[in-house]
Parts: C-alpha cells; sequence; structure tokens
C-alpha cells in the first residue's frame, strides 16, 4: 500500500509580500472563516487547503526525504559556518547559497508535483480527503473538485507531510518525512 500524503497548499503570501501584507491577509481570510463557521457554514479556503491522498507513484516521499536530507546539510553547514574563518568561511558560504538554492527549486517542484499528484487523484476518482476547520478530515465531494482544484492552481506554497500507509481519515499517522 502507498504512502499517505498530506499536502498544505498555502493561500497567502505572494512573491514579493512584507510580512505585515502576509499577516493581514491571514487576518483578513480567518476573519471570513470565522464569520462563515458561526453562521454554521463550513468555511473555504482560508489561509491553507489541507488535503490527504496516496503517493503511488512514490515520488512526493522520495521529494519530501529529499528536502530532509538538505535540511540537514544546511544545518551542519551553518553549523561549521559560525566558528569558520578565512577561506574556509567564504567556502562554507557559497556551500549554504547552493543548498539554498537546491533547497528553494526542490520547493517548487514538491509544490508543481503535488498539485499534478492531487488532480489525477480526483479526476481519477481515487480516495481524496480534504480538512474541515475544526481540522478533522473527510471525504472530498465531487462537487467540491473543482473549487479545490482552483485553489491548488491559485496557492503559494505548500508543506508536505509523508505518513506510513493508513487509512486516508485517520487520526494517528505515523511520519515518513516532510518538506516544509
Amino acid at each position: 500500500m502507498p504512502n499517505l500524503v498530506q499536502a498544505e497548499f498555502f493561500h497567502v503570501g505572494r512573491n514579493g509580500s512584507s510580512l505585515d501584507e502576509v499577516l493581514d491577509e491571514c487576518y483578513h481570510r480567518i476573519g471570513e472563516g470565522l464569520e462563515l463557521a458561526l453562521k454554521g457554514v463550513e468555511p473555504r479556503f482560508g489561509i491553507k487547503t489541507v488535503v490527504r491522498f496516496f503517493d503511488y507513484a512514490g515520488d512526493l516521499t522520495a521529494i519530501a526525504q529529499e528536502a530532509e536530507k538538505l535540511e540537514a546539510r544546511s544545518r551542519e553547514n551553518h553549523a561549521d559556518l559560525m566558528s569558520a574563518s578565512g577561506l574556509q568561511r567564504w567556502w562554507l558560504g557559497s556551500q549554504s547559497r547552493r543548498i539554498a538554492g537546491a533547497a528553494i527549486n526542490l520547493d517548487k517542484k514538491a509544490h508543481r508535483l503535488a498539485a499534478v499528484r492531487l488532480l489525477e487523484a480526483i479526476r481519477g476518482s481515487k480516495e481524496v480527503a480534504i480538512e474541515m476547520f475544526d481540522h478533522r478530515f473527510r471525504p472530498l465531494r465531487a462537487d467540491e473538485a473543482h473549487e479545490v482544484a482552483e485553489a491548488i492552481a491559485t496557492s503559494t506554497r505548500i508543506w508536505l507531510f509523508i505518513f506510513k500507509p493508513n487509512a486516508i481519515l485517520s487520526d494517528s499517522n505515523e511520519p515518513v518525512a516532510h518538506l516544509m
């Protein structure tokens, strides 16, 4: 059985946004969601859309594992950089920039691939779950698929959590890898 992917597609923080702009957008989106929730309507697409589906190809698992390796290399490089001087410091600084570039490229690749895999799961009538306002998951309804696809297409960033094979609606999952 394939690993379970929990993909968190963010809708805030366009390129070039300041921290204040991102926080204002979050405040606005959360406020809208609370208003709807108080009226008994399930809010849609606040600051993020969280979905679960299975990683049949295994490629999202591989990307998340690669991201963890890059993260470890970055931490190690940073620790070495703090105690280095001269030529070694210059070398470690260039390595740090190279690792950061690789991480940015991997994030972009994960974002595109997760969106593609989610759409494939939706179109292939495979199991897909969506997170509700209270953080529980429920199966994605057919009448929501187009709306979710549009929200994913305009998302700005992604976090991936890969879990060992489990029920798609499970509240207790064993982690395999992540990309944040």
